[in-house]
């Protein structure tokens, strides 16, 4: 029983941390779009004739998301790792790779549907990020919590 209010809580724990990370990344998202709109204001890009500058540097949305997504996955897995260190047994690995792989199918799916748009080099970014954070979490947590 207590294996498995283990696990019910892991996996609660993953949006949870990712929604929290998410509001502690605002002020990174506020730096990726100031890069991203060259330092221009909303009016000076409707003075030009663009409505919504958006992503205007592939490459700075790539690393972005990588970073973003990467920061975020890391600390969903440690503390899904930390609960299972509270109710006294190892983080298994098919948790992690429960998740990555609803992670990457999810990613893959947006992808797809962002073809031909600006933002599927974001969607390509979280993509290597999920699984970049989930692979860096899943080694801390094996190294220094089990």
């Amino acid at each position: 029983m207590r294996t498995l209010l283990a696990w019910i809580l892991a996996l609660v724990s993953f949006p949870l941390t990712n929604a929290i990370v998410f509001v502690l990344m605002v002020p990174f998202d506020r730096v990726e779009s100031a890069l991203q709109q060259g330092g221009k204001s909303a009016e000076e890009w409707r003075a030009l004739g663009v409505l919504c500058p958006g992503e205007r540097v592939a490459w700075l949305s790539f690393v972005f998301g990588v970073i973003r997504t990467a920061i975020s996955k890391t600390v969903a897995v440690l503390v899904a790792a930390h609960i299972f260190h509270l109710f006294g047994h190892a983080m298994p690995l098919l948790l992690v790779l429960l998740v990555a792989a609803l992670a990457v199918l999810r990613d893959v799916a947006r992808i797809i549907r962002f073809l031909g748009n600006s933002g599927v080099w974001t969607e390509c970014g979280y993509l290597l990020g999920d699984l970049v954070g989930m692979t860096i979490g899943a080694v801390l947590a094996l190294r220094y919590i089990v």
